[in-house]
């Protein structure tokens, strides 16, 4: 008996980190919306925590505002494409992190309809170890 192995028949577990799932809708829930982005690994959890408090800010404004929050058009509306240094650290990370949607990838920017930007419904934080478990994460606020 063999084996062979098909290649592109199954998608490889997550590499090891934390993850964001991001769920966005528009009108009175007419079109909703989701994408996970990561992974962020241990050593990068700041960037984590950049995120991280700029969707809990997204959560309290109207999306027409979201232009306006610092941080938005670097990690979600394209803005990191338009700042590229290959020498930042932070560009570079961006770079690395899969977006996971058709719909929204790395420099496609936050999901719109005819112009208008998708609000925030909610977003959980989620990390993958090393064998490829996923395991619930619970943010704790207010710790540096």
């Amino acid at each position: 008996m063999e084996f062979r192995i098909i290649e592109g028949s199954e998608e490889a577990l997550p590499k090891e980190g934390f993850y964001i799932k991001v769920d966005s809708y528009i009108g009175d829930l007419d079109y909703n919306d989701s994408f996970t982005v990561g992974p962020f690994p241990q050593d990068k959890v700041n960037y984590l925590k950049e995120v991280v408090d700029l969707l809990e800010k997204l959560d309290n404004i109207k999306p027409d505002q979201y232009d306006s929050l610092k941080g938005f058009s670097f990690w979600f509306d394209e803005g990191g494409c338009d700042e590229w240094d290959e020498n930042d650290p932070k560009i570079m990370f961006l770079e690395s992190l899969t977006f996971k949607n058709e719909a929204m990838s790395y420099c496609s920017g936050w999901n719109s309809w005819e112009g208008y930007k998708y609000r925030l419904s909610s977003y959980k934080v989620h990390y993958i170890d090393e064998n490829g478990r996923k395991k619930k994460v619970e943010i704790i606020k207010g710790k540096k």
